[in-house]
């Protein structure tokens, strides 16, 4: 019995299979790079402390009826004077609101709306939920924010966008 190899088996069939698939790669990547669009340009800012912020502190107290005071930054001492315009939106429609103002409220539990507006066009809204037989006092503070952000195009001085 002699023993043959077969075409496939042998050794020096590799060395020009693996130059063929170099080859064929390479060609691949080329095509791809020379064909593929230019991929749009994209711009991500992180604005950070530096955005306009809002908090809320919220606290209760027992009262004959239920009620709802919103109390704006323009109450604290130091505070640039600012008029907020407060809404609170109910089951009985929106009442018009001053800093500090009570609204009273029909005596049961409740979800309510308040929307602050500052004069700036900067909103905040936000559900709060008032138990029969409480006084609410919901303070909320607007920090403005600290800067702007100019878009400019390479070379040019003058801004596109601010």
């Amino acid at each position: 019995m002699v023993r043959t190899t077969r075409a496939y088996r042998s050794r020096w069939l590799w060395v020009p299979a693996v130059v063929a698939s170099l080859t064929a790669q390479g060609a691949a990547v080329t095509v791809y790079y020379v064909t593929r669009p230019t991929p749009k340009p994209a711009l991500t800012i992180r604005l950070g402390d530096a955005a306009a912020s809002w908090s809320l502190d919220v606290a209760t107290s027992k009262d004959a009826g239920t009620g709802l005071i919103v109390r704006t930054s323009q109450d604290k001492p130091g505070r640039q004077a600012r008029t907020f315009d407060i809404k609170v939106r109910t089951d009985n429609g929106i009442f018009a609101a001053r800093s500090g103002e009570r609204v009273a409220l029909p005596n049961r539990d409740q979800a309510v709306q308040v929307m602050v507006n500052e004069p700036s066009g900067a909103t905040w809204t936000k559900t709060l939920r008032l138990k029969a037989g409480q006084l609410t006092d919901a303070s909320v503070e607007f920090t403005p924010s600290r800067g702007q952000v100019l878009v400019t195009k390479v070379g040019d001085s003058a801004p596109l966008l601010r």
